[in-house]
């Protein structure tokens, strides 16, 4: 027995469809396995009012530098990580970061952190850091949404450390820094500014002919929705011209019936 297609079977079939397919790309997009990678690019800059001051030396390294962070481990809330600093002169630098996302203990600093916080989160539990807000931003070629947070603290020497952050809300990977130091001494100021930037990661696409498997997925969902229509379309017009050749029949039968009579 044929059964026939409904278009309220069609609308479920879509359903089913989308959810699959957006829980597929939200499945590939979360730090939770060995190898996801980020790439960054470090900047500094320097200014200062006394004309006998040079610039520091760990801004002159830090400065034009790459650095690349690799996930090792992800154990619950527990991360590891690699970061490796390449610098100007060809020599790089290795270091092992660890350290649990809820509590901020461990020496993982501030690499990675809970996914889909909200504004007013706690971000570490023995910290005192929340979020100050999310937004829209553009980080490794893509739009993101951001958990942004800032802090600021004084030391004990007057100087002044304030640091800007930034964090993909879905994997919680570390996006941007910008550190500003500002220091005084013998009435003249100096400020050092420190900018940390994401360029490229294994999280996500860069937006444009990236989501390559989404044109994929888009083309096989019209093609399957035109077999559809197709079939449906094909089995009405085959009753519609069974039905007429039914009556053509009849017609000719009872035409012929008639010339019987007749003769």
């Amino acid at each position: 027995m044929k059964h026939p297609i409904y278009m309220s079977d069609v609308i479920v079939f879509i359903n089913v469809w989308l959810i699959f397919f957006f829980s597929f790309i939200m499945s590939i997009c979360a730090i939770d396995s060995e190898g996801d990678w980020a790439l960054y690019k470090v900047d500094s800059t320097w200014h200062s009012n006394n004309p006998e001051d040079t610039v520091p030396q760990h801004l002159i390294d830090i400065n034009q530098t790459e650095w690349k962070l690799e996930v090792e481990k992800v154990q619950g809330e527990i991360v590891r990580v690699s970061v490796t600093i390449y610098y100007l002169n060809g020599t790089k630098k290795h270091e092992i970061r660890e350290g649990n996302i809820r509590t901020g203990s461990g020496n993982l600093s501030m690499w990675v952190i809970r996914n889909n916080l909200r504004e007013g989160d706690i971000i570490f539990e023995e910290k005192d850091l929340k979020v100050n807000s999310t937004r829209e931003l553009e980080f490794a070629g893509a739009i993101r949404q951001i958990v942004y947070a800032w802090f600021k603290q004084k030391e004990a020497d007057g100087n002044i450390w304030k640091y800007d952050l930034f964090w993909d809300k879905e994997t919680g990977i570390l996006c941007g820094e910008l550190m500003t130091t500002v220091s005084t001494e013998g009435g003249y100021f100096s400020t050092a500014v420190i900018r940390m930037k994401i360029v490229e990661t294994s999280l996500w696409e860069p937006s444009g002919g990236d989501f390559w498997f989404l044109g994929i997925a888009v083309t096989i969902l019209v093609l399957v929705l035109v077999s559809v229509v197709f079939v449906y379309k094909h089995k009405k017009f085959g009753k519609r011209r069974k039905h007429v050749c039914s009556i053509c029949e009849e017609n000719s039968t009872n035409f012929i019936l008639n010339k019987r009579n007749r003769t």
